[in-house]
Order: C-alpha cells, then structure tokens, then sequence
C-alpha cells in the first residue's frame, strides 16, 4: 500500500475556466489508488478544514503517549520509593506504541512529518508488536502462569514484523521482487 498524501495545488487568475485534471503514474503496472475529497478554498480554509477532521488523531496519539508516561512515572514511583516491582510498565510500553500507531497512522501525518514513506511502514511495524506488552502485562498479573504461550505468541510477533521490514528494505512485494 502507499501512504495518503494531501497535496495543495496552487490555482491562479490565469487558471480561470481552465479544466483540471488530476492523473496518477506508477511503475507497477496493476497500481489502482483512491482520490479522496477535492476541496477547493485558501491555503487557512483548507489548514482549517484538515485541523477539524483529523486533528482528533494527533489529540489522542498525544494522549496515549502521556498516559504511558504517567504508567512510567507510577512504575519508578513503585520501585523507587517502595523497591516494589510491578508489571505496569508494560502498560506503558502499549500506550506509547499505540500513541506512535496513531501519529504514524493519522491523515495530517505530512504536516508534522518529514518522511510519510517511514510513517507508513513503521505504523505496520507498531501494529505488528502491539499486542506484545499486553501480553506480557497479563502474563504477569496471571502470576506467569501462560508464559510459555505468551513466549511463543511474542516470538511470532516480532518474526512477523522483522519480515515485515526486511521485506520492505529488499523491496519485496507481493511475493515477487519489484
């Protein structure tokens, strides 16, 4: 898949009752994409219109990330204070890569990223070893008791995502080298 891009294009006086068109172009010759909503406006209407739609991302990418900052802080709090250890920081681990998911993931990801491409494949990364820190939270509130199936599911999950990756950077797709 290709990352989502919203490009701007700037229409002039001289444009006027011109006809314009939009074309895609692609190595690959099975290459199919979406056009998603043409707006028309200025440069502030349409910034505007992109903070309403999508800004609901970034708030709650922004907010998984500080939640896990607080499970951090309530962890070290724990150990150092009470030399009391808790699994806790797994939930930490979960709110930031789910907060990172998100911010890679969002639509106005271009307005506050350099590189969307990076964006778009570390966002399949994230989901792929999402599910370890819950778990290995839940392992751990179940006294470790699942710790052999858990072992094996989180092997999995990083297998997966180390393929994942290493597909990308030999740039294989769909099976065949592109």
């Amino acid at each position: 898949t290709s990352p989502s891009v919203t490009m701007m294009v700037q229409v002039t006086e001289d444009d006027m009752g011109k006809e314009l068109s939009i074309r895609y172009s692609s190595e690959f010759n099975k290459y199919r994409t979406n056009l998603r909503s043409v707006y028309m406006g200025t440069q502030t209407q349409f910034l505007h219109m992109m903070w309403d739609e999508y800004m609901v991302d970034v708030f709650y990418g922004i907010l998984y990330i500080a939640i896990a900052v607080i499970w951090f802080l309530i962890y070290f709090v724990l150990y150092f204070l009470f030399k009391q250890h808790t699994d806790v920081y797994y939930l930490g681990y979960f709110g930031l890569l789910f907060g990172a998911w998100i911010l890679f993931n969002s639509r106005i990801r271009q307005f506050y990223l350099t590189d969307i491409f990076f964006a778009d494949k570390a966002s399949f990364v994230l989901l792929a070893v999402l599910v370890i820190p819950c778990l290995q939270f839940l392992n751990g509130r179940q006294e470790h008791r699942y710790q052999k199936s858990c072992l094996t599911i989180c092997t999995f999950m990083v297998l997966n995502a180390l393929t994942s990756f290493l597909m990308d950077f030999f740039g294989i797709t769909d099976m065949g080298i592109s």
